[in-house]
């Protein structure tokens, strides 16, 4: 007897509405009105185990100065380097960051801080980048702060930092634009509202999302010599924990975003490489997961009533073909035990609008999900994933069973 091919409807197409609520940038204030003199301040230790390696009291004593708060408090600092997005003769770094909490300070601040003066967060991220090509480029001004639960991200506000210590006020005035053997180091700092900074206390987690690097003059996101990244940003030692604990897991939204807690049940990491007509696509690993949605995210996995299990495949496409494809459109299918399958979740995968041209290659992940109840009754039955690639006019190229990996 045939066996009858099901859609599992039950897909987060129920994810319902929009994945993000609408991200709002803050306000910024003038600080012209009159100045009086700081109040005292006092700084304590961080809370971190481990002491950052950056000095980060010149910019303090810069808070202090701004803000004339009573009190300033570091809570966390990072230690080391955090991360390393350096390519293609451009060397970009996030050398540290350090959380503050600052009390009773300047009415001049009041809008950055939830119109309220009492109580406020600041987020210094030390950042430098350094053009060591033979042309000019852009650094964007997409930098920000996200924290989960939280439906507005906060922005690097000059009116808080020094001019000479300033990233914002550094790149502004060279119009953003790097000039070759030019090198930009600044901090930026980012205030929080209250009610934000107790959430990012709690979630142990901020995300923080990194400039681009374009070509000069263009925002063209296809030119974009180091694109945007998320990262997660510890602010307390169990966030440090969960922070080192996810860089295991495949850096799909559930991952980037901070949206809930991965326990891996397989992973399989032996690259297959299938070709269709000159378009090589290769299958890095599969990691299988039990994924808890945070209390932010939950109701989008509602109808998974007995938990949620996510397939993320590690997948690159190169382009040998003469002809350009829609990378961003890239979709797969699932398909478990010869009669079942689903498709692939795009709200738990990077969107793009990225096109792939003949001799490109690019990295995504596809990610699938499913009730745990259905993983459990098809865990030791075939899992069988089908990449569908489209032409630039958004036309299937592969209509048929080509570019299918047998995952288990």
């Amino acid at each position: 007897m045939n066996k009858r091919s099901i859609l599992l409807s039950a897909s987060i197409l129920l994810l319902m509405g929009p994945g993000f609520a609408t991200a709002q940038e803050l306000s910024k204030t003038d600080s012209s009105s009159e100045t009086s003199q700081a109040a005292d301040a006092t700084t304590s230790e961080s809370s971190s185990t481990e002491s950052s390696t950056i000095d980060w009291a010149p910019a303090e004593a810069a808070l202090k100065e701004k803000l004339e708060a009573k009190e300033l408090n570091q809570l966390f600092s990072s230690e080391g380097l955090v991360e390393d997005l350096s390519k293609d003769n451009i060397d970009y770094k996030i050398n540290g960051y350090a959380l503050y909490e600052a009390t009773e300070f300047s009415k001049d601040f009041s809008i950055q801080f939830g119109d309220q003066t009492d109580k406020g967060g600041i987020l210094l991220v030390d950042v430098t980048v350094k053009n060591n090509s033979d042309k000019p480029v852009s650094t964007g001004v997409n930098g920000h702060a996200e924290i989960t639960g939280i439906d507005t991200y906060f922005t690097d506000n000059s009116d808080i930092m020094s001019d000479d210590l300033s990233w914002f006020r550094k790149t502004m005035d060279a119009q953003n634009v790097l000039e070759p053997n030019q090198e930009f180091h600044g901090i930026m700092a980012i205030a929080i509202k209250p009610d934000a900074l107790e959430k990012a206390k709690e979630n142990g987690i901020i995300n923080f999302e990194t400039h681009y690097i374009n070509e000069k003059d263009s925002t063209d996101p296809t030119t974009e010599i180091i694109k945007p990244k998320l990262i997660q940003l510890a602010t307390s030692s169990q966030g440090q924990e969960a922070a080192t604990a996810a860089k295991s897991f495949y850096e799909d939204k559930a991952t980037s975003d901070n949206m809930g807690t991965k326990t891996m049940i397989k992973e399989y990491s032996k690259p297959q490489t299938d070709t269709f007509e000159d378009i090589d696509v290769t299958i890095n690993g599969t990691q299988i997961v039990d994924f808890e949605p945070n209390e932010e995210e939950a109701a989008r996995f509602e109808n998974f009533k007995d938990g949620t299990v996510l397939v993320t495949s590690d997948v690159v496409i190169k382009n040998n073909s003469e002809k350009e494809l829609q990378f961003g459109t890239t979709s797969g299918k699932l398909t478990l035990n010869d009669s079942v399958y689903m498709l692939n979740e795009g709200m738990l995968q990077h969107s793009t609008t990225e096109t792939l041209k003949p001799g490109e290659e690019k990295q995504m992940y596809l990610v699938f999900a499913m009730s745990k109840d259905d993983y459990e009754l098809y865990k030791d039955r075939s899992f069988v994933i089908q990449v569908n690639l489209y032409d630039k006019e958004f036309a299937t190229i592969n209509t048929g069973d080509e570019l299918s990996f047998t995952i288990q």
